[in-house]
């Protein structure tokens, strides 16, 4: 005979794993430091790519006027510029994604603590029928 407190359980496990806790069980997969550590580093690519597309679009607007003032002071001073507004842009976000991302494994990590306990409670129920 199926017991209707089992069947709920089951139930209840399930659009979890299917639902929202699908995030959360492939976040809390991984240890927090790697977690973090991968997705700064995916952060910190993108915006690499970003920044440089951003600096391409504006070089060729400004083409003309970078042109005319070129010297070699210029240069290297506008090089200089870019480059520090490169790094703190990046180290911005870079510090952000390391917040966010280390608040979203801590989350994942609750949210998936309750998930375990209510398949501890599953494995119970499944053991007090078989004996």
């Amino acid at each position: 005979m199926l017991d209707k407190e089992r069947i709920r359980a089951m139930v209840k496990l399930s659009f979890y794993e299917q639902g929202k806790g699908k995030d959360y069980l492939r976040i809390s997969g991984y240890f927090k430091k790697d977690y973090v550590s991968f997705n700064t580093l995916l952060t910190g690519l993108w915006v690499t790519v970003g920044f440089a597309l951003i600096m391409i679009v504006y070089g060729m607007m400004e083409i003309e006027n970078i042109l005319a003032e070129l010297s070699m002071e210029t240069f290297i001073a506008l090089v200089r510029e870019v480059v520090i507004a490169y790094l703190v842009v990046l180290i911005v976000f870079c510090v952000i994604s390391s917040i966010v991302h280390r608040q979203k494994h801590k989350n994942a990590k609750r949210h998936v603590k309750h998930y375990y306990r209510d398949l501890g409670h599953l494995e119970k129920i499944t053991a007090k029928e078989k004996h």
